[in-house]
This record gives C-alpha cells, sequence and structure tokens, in this order.
C-alpha cells in the first residue's frame, strides 16, 4: 500500500469517519502490523485490535496516548482530521 501511496501521492482510501477508523488508517499508511502499532502505544495487540473493530472504546487513560501517536487533535466531528494531504514516506 506504501508504494501505491507514494504513487498517486495521497491515501486513495475513503476518508476515516471515526476514531477506530482512523486507527485502520494509521496503521495502512505506514505498512504497520496491529502488533507493531501496538508497540508504539504501548498496548496490547489484542487492546489496538478490539479498538480497530470498535468492540471496545479507548479510554481516557489511552486516549491522549492514541492522540499524540495519530498526531491529530479531534475535530468537531468525533474523527482525526483527514489523511488526504500528501503522505511523507515512513
Amino acid at each position: 500500500m506504501q508504494e501505491v501511496i507514494a504513487f498517486v501521492g495521497y491515501d486513495p482510501y475513503p476518508e476515516p469517519s471515526s476514531l477506530a477508523e482512523e486507527l485502520v488508517s494509521f496503521r495502512r499508511l505506514r505498512g504497520l502490523r496491529v502488533r507493531d502499532a501496538a508497540s508504539l502505544a504501548d498496548v496490547d495487540p489484542a487492546t489496538w485490535s478490539s479498538w480497530e473493530r470498535n468492540e471496545h472504546q479507548i479510554t481516557p487513560r489511552y486516549l491522549d496516548r492514541i492522540r499524540t501517536l495519530l498526531g491529530d487533535v479531534p475535530d468537531s466531528g468525533g474523527c482525526l482530521s483527514p489523511r488526504r494531504a500528501r503522505i511523507a514516506p515512513p
């Protein structure tokens, strides 16, 4: 996927409309596995995976960590800011 993004200069997938979709997008854009993303956030891979599937909400304890990791703050829509802007290689 990273090669496609590098070629076209943006993420061709639809804009994430939830924090769960934002987590999936974060991983996809960087070519990370669940366990890699979970390690970056210092959480168990099962926890990260449950957030992506929207099975569990991210508790305040982890929300700031996730915001920092994703590099954004929430907008009025409850999702993090759009990712369709040009993506720098990891």
